[in-house]
């Protein structure tokens, strides 16, 4: 019976604390100007990122154990997609600058690098799965997915309902 009361505690206490992180990027991103980089858009990207961590945690129902093994696998794969969006952001804007300057040779080796670049990210998203699959078992794979699909719609959506730009790289 005590059990029971500590599991059922531990998740109200995730969400509680998930809604807490949630009403701080809300908070965020209502604070911050359109269009406006540096300090405070790190702050901002740092606000999803702790809210990310929250709502994964929570649809997950990640005990405190599993959190500790879950998340350095997850922040591994996520820095290494993080760095090929960017990646992938700096070579679409250079397309559309010199568009009109570069020849076709040039063009076809930059749509080749960037098919490159996303077969990157896919195969980083499928050894995440797979690692994900084998220390936790499918079905957490599954919900990390969903997880993390719901997680964008509703920060999409919440954004959209402020008038807010989205701002880069929140995946």
């Amino acid at each position: 019976m005590n059990l029971t009361y500590t599991s059922n505690f531990k998740k109200i206490h995730m969400k509680i604390v998930g809604s807490i992180l949630f009403t701080l990027l809300v908070t965020g991103i209502l604070s911050a100007q359109p269009g406006r980089k540096g300090e405070r858009g790190e702050r901002i990207k740092e606000r999803i990122r702790a809210e990310r961590v929250a709502f994964l945690t929570e649809r997950l129902d990640l005990t405190s154990d599993q959190a500790q093994k879950f998340w350095p696998i997850y922040n591994e794969h996520d820095v290494k997609i993080s760095a090929l969006k960017k990646e992938q952001r700096i070579s679409r804007k250079a397309i559309d600058q010199n568009l009109n300057q570069w020849s076709d040779k040039e063009l076809e080796a930059k749509f080749n690098e960037d098919f490159q670049r996303q077969q990157q990210m896919l195969d980083v998203q499928k050894q995440l799965v797979q690692e994900i699959s084998k220390n936790f078992g499918a079905k957490k794979a599954a919900l990390m997915i969903k997880a993390e699909h719901d997680f964008k719609l509703e920060l999409v959506r919440r954004m959209k309902d402020r008038g807010q730009p989205m701002p880069e790289d929140n995946d």
